[in-house]
């Protein structure tokens, strides 16, 4: 299963530079609102079947994973059964996101790290699209929202472990 370097997923981050939450700029946090109400950018219900209900720890991070290949390829391995593998979403070049495993339930795509874990996969290893980075921004800041200030970390199954919060680096 291709993953891109975790040097490949930093360039990605350090690309979109992640938002605050609102609680850490001082201003008052709105009622949270789905990511539906808050964007144009359509968020798609394609749930995979590779995945543990439930979780058996709290959510403690973000995990960016990068697909080599297009988004076809990528999403229906992510949905074979046979694959074993999964994330929470998928964020296509051209900023669609899709919404493989409920963030209440374990995906199957970080081995040691699921159940701590939201996975989140962009297409391509080039860079963002426009419209990736403007989705990642939207979807990263809905979930802190509703899980608190967790920390963005690029996902590399070679990398262990598991680099320190890579937010930190950007000055956010």
């Amino acid at each position: 299963w291709p993953i891109a370097t975790a040097m490949s997923i930093l360039a990605i981050v350090a690309l979109i530079g992640l938002p605050e939450p609102s609680s850490r700029t001082g201003k008052k946090n709105p009622a949270p609102r789905s990511l539906e109400e808050r964007t144009s950018l359509p968020l798609v219900q394609d749930h995979s079947l590779n995945y543990t209900p439930g979780r058996t720890e709290d959510i403690r991070q973000i995990l960016l994973h990068a697909a080599q290949g297009d988004e076809y390829s990528a999403r229906s391995l992510l949905k074979d059964p046979a694959s074993k593998r999964s994330v929470h979403y998928f964020v296509t070049d051209a900023g669609t996101i899709y919404e493989l495993v409920d963030p209440k339930n374990t995906a199957w795509g970080a081995g040691p790290e699921n159940p701590c874990s939201i996975s989140v996969m962009a297409e391509g290893v080039g860079g963002l699209t426009s419209a990736q980075g403007t989705s990642l921004h939207l979807l990263v800041d809905e979930l802190r929202s509703k899980h608190g200030k967790l920390p963005v970390r690029a996902y590399d199954r070679v990398a262990n472990p598991i680099p320190d919060d890579i937010t930190s680096s950007l000055g956010r």
